[in-house]
């Protein structure tokens, strides 16, 4: 489904980019070679490994960490599950969030984020806990609001303020699945819903 829905227009956005390249104030340096890459979901390996740009189409290196982590995931989580561990051993091992920033496109320090989330749906295990409470979620966006601002300003590095925002955000992320509140109501609100389902798209163009 989620390759149904966001291959097409990565693949406009991709062939729109080299049709403008001449024109383009951040140029690509190799057009096949880029969209080649863009395209297979290598954008993040390609230049972290070779220390590279693609012009403007480096932000499709997110794009290919979550199609990355949606094929890896599950197999590393079935070998765990396989080996016996328990889940709270899993998510000890996934939840680690990587703050190293020497190679901002790097999958290591980038899987920081989607592994909290796995390690919080491993060691949640019922709807009935005071961490789904809108108190924490207001905590929460204050957290993850107060991230944004230091970053932004540049009074905090993002080395720091990544596992922060990380850390914020996971009881929003929980009460939004399991809570009532303002909160929930927003997001839920089908407009909200809407663009977070076309967000991507929108991201890439």
């Amino acid at each position: 489904n989620r390759l149904v829905r966001l291959y097409p227009p990565l693949i406009s956005v991709v062939a729109a980019s080299l049709q403008a390249n001449p024109l383009l104030h951040t140029t690509i340096p190799n057009v096949p070679g880029v969209a080649a890459i863009a395209l297979t979901y290598l954008s993040n390996i390609v230049m972290t490994v070779f220390d590279t740009g693609l012009g403007v189409l480096v932000h499709t290196w997110s794009l290919a960490m979550e199609e990355q982590f949606y094929l890896i995931w599950p197999l590393l989580l079935i070998l765990m599950l396989k080996a016996k561990w328990t889940t709270n051993r899993i998510a000890a091992v996934v939840g680690w969030v990587f703050t190293a920033e020497s190679l901002p496109f790097n999958p290591r320090t980038k899987a920081g984020g989607l592994l909290a989330g796995c390690a919080l749906a491993l060691l949640h295990p019922t709807k009935a806990t005071r961490v789904t409470a809108a108190p924490w979620a207001w905590i929460g966006i204050a957290v993850f609001a107060a991230a944004f601002v230091l970053e932004t300003s540049e009074s905090l590095d993002r080395a720091w303020t990544l596992p922060i925002a990380t850390v914020g955000i996971l009881p929003v992320i929980l009460h939004a699945a399991y809570g009532q509140s303002p909160i929930v109501a927003v997001l839920s609100w089908k407009p909200i819903v809407f663009l977070g389902v076309i967000s991507y798209g929108l991201y890439l163009w």
